[in-house]
């Protein structure tokens, strides 16, 4: 077969699954029932939306299944996806602290050579890939089971995959380990805002967040 038909119905066969699957997702994530709090409109969802996670559907409506709602992480999950929220309301000023204050650049393109299918993430879905120091770009590769999706860091100066650099985890992690959510800065925040780090990142947006409220 000729190698630029093949490639023509690889891609046609992509864009067929992507479809599919916004539709697909669509239709499970209607909700069954709606709770206003303190930390957003909450809306109960299928086990079916995006498996059961936790999500932010825009910048006013948080996304849980039923069991989430009424387990003993209720309030640590509204914290987290407050910050989601948050994050959506005031893109701007996020995207520049990251740039500042972390050295992180997010787009929607990704990098030459990258052939990585991505993983659907709809609190960082506007631009799901992150460059650290012009570098380093952070994504969640695709996978069949969302939260065992594994998170790649692309060499864009080799070319290559490759493990976080050691300059990255002395600055976003601590004596504990690294942050459970490392793909994103959007994810990064929101779990030092909910859970607390000694990290130097932890502790510049503490201080960051800290000076908003003066």
């Amino acid at each position: 077969m000729n190698i630029r038909l093949l490639l023509l119905l690889c891609i046609m066969l992509a864009l067929a699954l992507g479809v599919y699957f916004c539709i697909s997702y669509k239709s499970t994530c209607s909700a069954l029932r709606r709770v206003p709090t303190e930390n957003g409109l909450v809306e109960i969802v299928s086990p079916d939306c995006f498996q059961g996670l936790p999500h932010t559907a825009d910048g006013n409506t948080i996304r849980m299944t039923e069991s989430v709602w009424n387990s003993g992480r209720r309030d640590e999950i509204l914290v987290h996806e407050r910050v989601h929220l948050d994050q959506k309301q005031n893109p701007g000023a996020w995207a520049a602290f990251y740039k500042e204050a972390w050295d992180y650049e997010l787009t929607s393109t990704p990098p030459p050579g990258l052939r990585s299918a991505l993983r659907l993430n709809p609190d960082t879905a506007e631009s799901p890939y992150a460059v650290w120091r012009s570098r380093y770009v952070f994504f969640v590769e695709d996978h069949p089971d969302l939260r065992t999706a594994p998170v790649r860091v692309w060499d864009a100066d080799q070319g290559a995959l490759c493990a976080p650099p050691p300059e990255w985890n002395a600055f976003f992690c601590d004596t504990r380990g690294c942050p459970h959510q490392w793909e994103h800065p959007h994810e990064l925040s929101a779990e030092y805002l909910t859970l607390g780090s000694a990290a130097p990142a932890a502790q510049v947006l503490k201080k960051w967040r800290n000076s908003l409220r003066t």
